[in-house]
């Protein structure tokens, strides 16, 4: 069971006092000094103590009371390629789903790909290998990786095994590339419910090959309001999800170039959720940048849309680590590579973390904080191409921190 470090070091104190001399009178133990970044962490973050997802979550019992009545939670990646991130996310996932009654998790990748990987852990044949493989406009490279084959793998066997009147887990991709490969689906929807309307569709879709000009994005524009107008007649002609469905890959594919990606990417997360969740409960795994309430790289993040459309129902978590490596893949024509982070500062958010005396640990961010963690620090980074190091304020870009002292590169899998 996940226990504050307080009441560890508590339990510890007693336990040796006892020890070692049985028949004095117990004292109490001296009380945590708050003040300091090891008083405080002893007093308000939570240890958990597997490295890796071996069924049990009880180390993870405190994310339950910390995320409350929230609906959407975002995993955040301080990396693309870190194994203790994914793994960390994989357990807290499996927490999520079976205590909490999530039962959609999203991702930072292509709507295409990972409705195939919807099917696949909803019983359908496959190999989750090829499945993770990216596909057609964009280079996902940090979903090839065996973490998350892991983790598709147990997805599909909860489902299959799943406890009487638990909820099918379901997946999908929030980003806004793969649009050439949503064409073909959008087609094939139109060939069993309307051929003449899919005859259109091949002519307006054949400039999608070539780029967004002008005139394609009317065209697109047009295939989106056909299935728009026939929305009665063409949901009765199959089902309301598969009608949606389709809806929804023409509307991607008439706004591919509407709007900034952060923006359409929350869009889509919202979809998901209102379309795909029987509980309207989500999780949503992208890099931090993406899911935090502020970014240093972006314009605006995912996660300052999902907070303006959601108010308190969305809690999201940024990572941290002391030292390690993680996987970057800045050339495509070469397999990824281990890349160090950036050398410690002075004044990094993680020399304070250290003081927990803990591998692993999950920092909250919420309410009244101490001045050390409330001000604004360096905190070390990386995304696919290359490590960085940022001034950062934890407390307004996330909800929680799940801090990892020592990481290591991902596994990955071509």
């Amino acid at each position: 069971m996940t226990k504050k470090l307080g009441v560890v070091l508590a339990a510890v104190f007693i336990a040796v006092s006892v020890a070692a001399a049985p028949k004095r009178r117990s004292i109490n133990p001296p009380p945590i000094d708050t003040t300091t970044p090891a008083g405080w962490l002893a007093a308000n973050a939570y240890v958990f103590t597997a490295s890796e997802s071996n069924g049990d979550v009880s180390d993870l019992a405190a994310i339950g009371p910390l995320i409350g009545d929230a609906t959407l939670v975002g995993l955040g990646d301080g990396t693309h390629g870190t194994h203790e991130y994914f793994v960390a996310k994989r357990r807290i996932i499996e927490y999520l789903v079976r205590n909490k009654d999530f039962d959609e998790v999203d991702f930072e990748g292509e709507y295409p790909a990972f409705r195939s990987i919807d099917a696949y852990i909803n019983g359908a044949p496959g190999d989750a290998k090829q499945l993770v493989i990216s596909p057609t406009d964009a280079y996902y490279f940090f979903w090839e990786m065996q973490e998350l084959v892991d983790l598709i793998e147990w997805m599909r066997d909860y489902n299959l095994h799943r406890p009487a009147g638990a909820r099918a887990i379901h997946t999908g991709g929030f980003d806004v590339y793969g649009l050439v490969a949503m064409a073909p689906d959008v087609i094939a929807y139109l060939d069993r419910v309307d051929p003449a309307a899919a005859t259109a569709a091949r002519t307006n879709y054949a400039c999608l090959s070539k780029g967004f000009s002008a005139q394609c994005v009317t065209d697109a524009t047009g295939v989106k309001n056909d299935l728009a107008a026939h929305a009665q007649a063409y949901a009765a002609a199959s089902s309301q999800r598969e009608y949606d469905d389709a809806l929804h890959e023409a509307t991607m594919i008439a706004e591919g170039t509407v709007g900034q990606r952060d923006q359409r990417m929350a869009a889509n997360a919202l979809w998901l959720r209102d379309h795909h969740s029987a509980t309207h409960k989500t999780i949503l795994w992208a890099h931090q940048e993406h899911v935090g309430r502020l970014t240093q790289v972006l314009a605006r993040s995912m996660g300052s849309y999902l907070t303006e459309a959601a108010r308190a129902s969305y809690f999201t978590f940024g990572n941290a680590t002391l030292d390690g490596t993680f996987l970057t893949n800045p050339n495509p024509s070469v397999p990824p590579a281990a890349t160090a982070f950036l050398p410690l500062t002075s004044d990094g958010y993680e020399l304070n973390f250290r003081a927990a005396g803990a591998a692993r640990v999950i920092i909250p961010l919420r309410g009244a904080l101490p001045k050390w963690l409330a001000d604004p620090h360096h905190l070390r980074a990386g995304d696919a191409g290359d490590a960085y190091d940022r001034v950062e304020n934890l407390p307004q870009k996330f909800d929680a921190v799940i801090y990892i002292e020592h990481t290591t590169p991902n596994h990955w899998v071509r």
